[in-house]
């Protein structure tokens, strides 16, 4: 069945399918899915694993505790305060990801066509620019050996 669904807050975690249309969710307090084959989804925050899939729609997320997995066809996602691992992927989009400093070790982020911008937390930034510039100029000048 087809149609917008708005959920304001969930004490737990909550599945939601709609053939077409929006979804809107405030929170959730668990593992939780969305998938709609036509439209956008819009969750707050999810205080464990998240699966967010839109055929045609963008993605949004204010947070995530857990694995956060998310899929469109053709449309932008844009996820922050991610403390877990990703493995998000869009077609034809763009993609912002902030993670937070608790974030997964392993991450998969994918575009077909469109920019990927990441956003990390100032001690993994910081920790990020040293290695990536002691490896750049040491390989540079050929001295630096793994």
């Amino acid at each position: 069945m087809g149609g917008e669904i708005n959920i304001g807050k969930s004490l737990s975690g909550i599945t939601v399918k709609t053939s077409g249309g929006d979804i809107a969710i405030g929170d959730a307090g668990g593992d939780s899915e969305f998938i709609t084959y036509g439209g956008n989804i819009s969750i707050g925050n999810i205080s464990g694993n998240v699966k967010m899939e839109t055929s045609g729609g963008n993605l949004s997320l204010g947070g995530a505790n857990g694995l956060v997995r998310g899929k469109t066809n053709g449309g932008n996602i844009s996820f922050a305060n991610i403390k877990g691992s990703v493995d998000i992927k869009t077609m034809a989009g763009e993609v912002a990801l902030a993670l937070n400093p608790e974030s997964g070790s392993e991450s998969r982020i994918s575009t077909n066509a469109g920019s990927i911008e990441l956003k990390f937390p100032h001690p993994l930034k910081q920790l990020l620019k040293q290695e990536f510039m002691s490896r750049a100029i040491g390989n540079c000048f050929g001295f630096l050996s793994d």
